[in-house]
């Protein structure tokens, strides 16, 4: 499938030629090593990075350290003893994630109204 586009608006030719759809996979840039501080971690992952910045415009992010919405969050059993209860009752992350934004943004959000 190919896209002719046209700059005739604009009147340049800041554009040129056909541009032609992608049939690479969408890159995924793993984000572990470099987070472990695995030697050269980081020079192979800019690369990577700038390589799917070119050639896709896009990528996927995995381990990331960020986790799942269904992610549950609960005391650790050592923190916990008969005398010495959890505060908070297990939630997920996405619960968790939601009563934060409320709590530390209501003003933003307020003040946008």
């Amino acid at each position: 499938m190919t896209m002719e586009c046209r700059c005739e608006e604009r009147g340049d030719d800041a554009i040129s030629g056909p541009m032609s759809t992608v049939d690479a996979a969408i890159p995924i840039l793993d984000l572990g090593p470099y987070l472990a501080g695995v030697p050269g971690a980081d020079l192979r992952l800019a690369a990577e990075l700038r390589r799917a910045c070119e050639t896709v415009g896009f990528y996927f992010i995995t381990d990331h350290g960020v986790p799942q919405t269904d992610t549950m969050i609960e005391c650790l059993p050592t923190c916990q003893a008969p005398r010495n209860p959890p505060k908070f009752p297990p939630q997920t992350y996405g619960e968790f994630y939601a009563w934060f934004i409320a709590r530390n943004y209501a003003h933003q959000q307020d003040a946008a109204k």
